[in-house]
């Protein structure tokens, strides 16, 4: 397998997980096991989420 393939792989998961941080509820975060939430503001979750879309992107 390439290693283009792995990495276009890694950065859409990437995008993916941070897309879930934009659409999914605070509360919703931390029922599906990501507590961590619970620690910071719903804008910061917001932060997480739009970086990890933008590291996905430059991934691709």
């Amino acid at each position: 397998m390439p290693l283009w393939v792995v990495g276009v792989g890694m950065g859409l998961v990437f995008a993916a997980s941070g897309a879930i941080k934009l659409v999914v509820p605070k509360k919703r975060l931390a029922l599906r096991g990501s507590s961590w939430v619970d620690d910071f503001s719903s804008g910061t979750v917001i932060f997480v989420g739009l970086t990890e879309i933008a590291g996905g992107l430059a991934m691709l």
